[in-house]
Parts: structure tokens; sequence; C-alpha cells
């Protein structure tokens, strides 16, 4: 249904005063079903739900019962089951008291600040969730309906050109007949509306979107996503876009083709094509312009190689025990990076030591299927495929944890940059609370018996 954004007049931001307090939270209470953004204030005050669910009033259960409920209801990939597929999930009791001590110590790092139901955040695989990404404090790319959207999460609107302001901006429409794609023949169904969105990155000055048939799509974000190249990369059956790294003016692109291609920016030349028995799901260049790659597919094994992939450079790093979706390299530590696969593990390696993961966590729900380090390299943050997203202290040898705890799909997520991460943004997706959430970094780390969620 459409958004209803609340009118400039009911700012629930601003402190109420003892006469209309209890008139204010009625009526705020009043506005659960509306489709309104959240804010921490409405959260601590209020002591409302972050994602405005009613619980014993609309879903007629309690948060806690329901929560056990829906564990039972996902198999090992985070992909709920059916029926015949039932699959046990573990003493409930044990994963119970993980919810609520996941590690030694429970820790918040990050506070929630807002949950904003103006953006419709959604993905396309149940595999592939790197479909959020930011280029600075503010500013959030995601995606959704064949087109990528823009959210400036301190205007909360946008101006558009013809002078009228929306909630949101469409930076990139992908549809057919848009001025991107003009004929979609080669996808073989006349129905399809446009490119099928896999898989999205941004770095500025560039935003980069892949397809579900080997389609690349490079804008320059200094020029309002003026489109830089439009084309395909694969042309093989299945060539899937599932990942994509920008460092500087380099892109690498994982293909369902089994090809890592290093491409330069903004010329798109090729630079280099390292090919591979099995599909990738993600390669990532090593960080302080190392001239190392990690690579991640449908194999066991963690490859380390050069990006050129010479033989001699190749070294395979062995713990994962299913295939592998997930990386980040440890932006100040070229030795350190972090996969996330679908046997439920989140391994951290250092290339120094590359006979096992220096660190092996699991997760509750299901696949770690996105992983990301704040810019300055303290936190490490991993979302399982729906409700759950693991935020490591890197500099406690990853002792510290914080459960963030909500409903929903993870679409992706990303720390903001130029302010070294301070910020976490999680994209959601839900029939009835889809959203775009945002954690804030607290200035020291405490232990929390008073989180907010």
């Amino acid at each position: 249904m459409p958004n209803q954004p609340s009118s400039g007049s009911e700012n629930y931001d601003i402190e109420p005063g003892p006469i209309d307090q209890f008139d204010r939270k009625l009526k705020f209470n009043n506005q659960q079903s509306l489709e309104i953004d959240t804010t921490s204030y409405q959260s601590q005050i209020y002591g409302l739900d972050i994602q405005r669910i009613g619980w014993e009033v609309t879903i007629k259960r309690s948060r806690s019962h329901y929560r056990l409920e829906r564990i039972k209801g996902y198999d090992k990939h985070g992909t709920e089951k059916n029926a015949d597929e039932s699959k046990p999930v573990g003493d409930l009791c044990d994963i119970e008291h993980k919810l609520h001590f996941p590690r030694e110590e429970k820790s918040c790092f990050y506070s929630f600040r807002s949950n904003s139901r103006q953006t419709h955040c959604s993905f396309t695989h149940f595999q592939l969730r790197h479909l959020l990404a930011t280029t600075s404090p503010t500013d959030v790319f995601y995606m959704n309906d064949y087109s990528v959207y823009h959210w400036n999460t301190i205007a909360k609107t946008t101006e558009q050109s013809n002078g009228k302001t929306s909630i949101e901006r469409k930076l990139l429409d992908l549809h057919k007949g848009h001025g991107i794609i003009k004929d979609l023949t080669y996808m073989g169904n006349d129905q399809i509306p446009g490119i099928l969105i896999s898989t999205l990155n941004a770095s500025f000055p560039y935003l980069a979107v892949g397809g579900f048939k080997g389609e690349i799509v490079i804008a320059s974000l200094e020029n309002e996503g003026e489109i830089i190249y439009n084309g395909r990369i694969s042309s093989a059956s299945n060539s899937i876009t599932n990942y994509m790294d920008i460092r500087g003016n380099t892109l690498l692109v994982s293909s369902n083709d089994g090809v890592v291609r290093k491409f330069d920016l903004p010329t798109m030349d090729l630079l280099s094509a390292v090919s591979f028995e099995y599909c990738i799901n993600n390669a990532a260049m090593q960080s302080h312009n190392g001239k190392l790659m990690a690579v991640i597919g449908d194999t066991y094994d963690v490859v380390v190689c050069d990006q050129e992939g010479t033989k001699a450079s190749m070294m395979k790093l062995k713990g994962h025990m299913d295939y592998s979706f997930a990386l980040s390299w440890n932006p100040v530590n070229e030795y350190q990076f972090a996969t996330g696969s679908q046997d439920r593990l989140l391994c951290v390696w250092d290339i120094r030591r590359p006979s096992s993961p220096v660190y092996s966590i699991p997760a509750i729900i299901g696949a770690v299927r996105s992983v990301r380090y704040s810019e300055d390299g303290q936190f490490l943050a991993s979302a399982e495929p729906a409700d759950f997203v693991h935020i490591y202290n890197v500099n406690s040898n990853f002792d510290k944890e914080q459960l963030l705890d909500f409903y929903g799909e993870i679409v992706g997520l990303d720390f903001s940059k130029k302010d070294g991460g301070k910020s976490l943004y999680v994209g959601i997706f839900d029939r009835q609370f889809k959203s775009l959430m945002e954690f804030s970094r607290f200035s020291t780390d405490s232990t929390v018996d008073d989180i907010f969620i």
C-alpha cells in the first residue's frame, strides 16, 4: 500500500509537556498501523516497538513467543521451510539463551536511531543480499522495483528537478524504455519489464548496478546519476552478476559464469579476467591498495590470489562447510578479511596464518549473507537472511558482540562512509514492515541492560 507520511504538525520528537503527555501517547499508539517512521525518542519514551509492530494487539502473541516460532520456520540457509522440509533447529532453550546472551559479554556499540518506513527496500534472489550501499554519513542507496533509490537520512526528503519534494529519489530507473535498456530480447521473455537487479554497490563518485543476465550499469554520483556505462559483460546462459567491489577507479565483478573481471573506471576497459571452475559469488580487493583479492563461490574453499589470478599466488583457505556469499576486507588491516557462508559461520581470516580461520562464529537463524567492516576497522557487522544482525568489536578479538533483533528479510547493510562508520544502515523487506533502519555508534563502549531493540 502507498506510504502515508505523517504531517509536519505531528512531530513526536518534541518532548511532551505534563498536560498533553497522556493524549499524545494515546494518539501515538493509535497510529501504529500507519506507515510512519519511528525514532529513538519514541521508542524510549513510549516503549514502542522500533518497527511499530503491535504484538499483543495485531499479532496476538508476545514478541518472544513469536521469535521462537519464527526460528523453527527457517532452514539452515535462512529460507522459510515447507511443511515437508522441516528440519530441527536444535534445543530452543539454547537458542533463547543465545538471543539474550549471544557471547561472553552483551555489549552495545550502536543504538537504534530511526526506522524509516518511507523507504521500500527489496531483493530479488534469496542468496544475494548486497542491495544497499552508502557513500557518506547520510547518503544511502537501495533497490526496489527495477530501480535504485537515493535516501538522505538527514533531510528525509529530496527536491526533484521540477521543484517538487518527494520522500525518496529514484536515481536509476531500469525499466524497459526508460533510457537505460531499450531492448530486452536477450532475456527471452517479452513480459520482463526491465533489468532484474541482483546486486549494487557505491563508492563516490560511482554507483554500480548488476543484473541477472550479466548486465552492468555504472552511474556518476557527481552528475545526478548520469549513465557512464550500460552493457552486458557476459552472454553465458548463467551469467548473474553476484557482487561488485569498487576501490578507487577499479571495479571487480563476480559472476555466475565463473569469471572474476577487473575493469577500469570510468572507461570500463577490461584489465583482467580470472576464470574458475565454479560460480563466483563474491570477490573483493585487498585493502590498502593491496595486490591480492579474496574469492568465494560454489565451493567450500576460500581462495586468495593476486588480481591477475596467477597460479603461483593462489592459496586455498579451508574452514567453511558450504558455499559462501559474503566477503569483506578490514579497511585498516590488509591481512584480515571476513567471510560468511551457508554453513551459518562467520569466519575471520589472517592471510599470514592461512591454515584455518582465526575466528569462527556461528549465526542463529541461517546463512551469513552479508558482512561489512566499519571504515575505521573497529567493528564488523554480519547479517543473516532475516531478523538478526551481529556487530563485533574487532579490537576485542571478536569476544564482544551486539545482537540487533528485529523482523524481516535483510536486503543488505552498510556502515556510513567518510566518518569512520558512525552509523550502520540495514535494509529490511517485509510485506507490511519494509523499511530502512539506522543505528548510531555510542561514543564509548558500554554493557547494556536498556538496549532499545
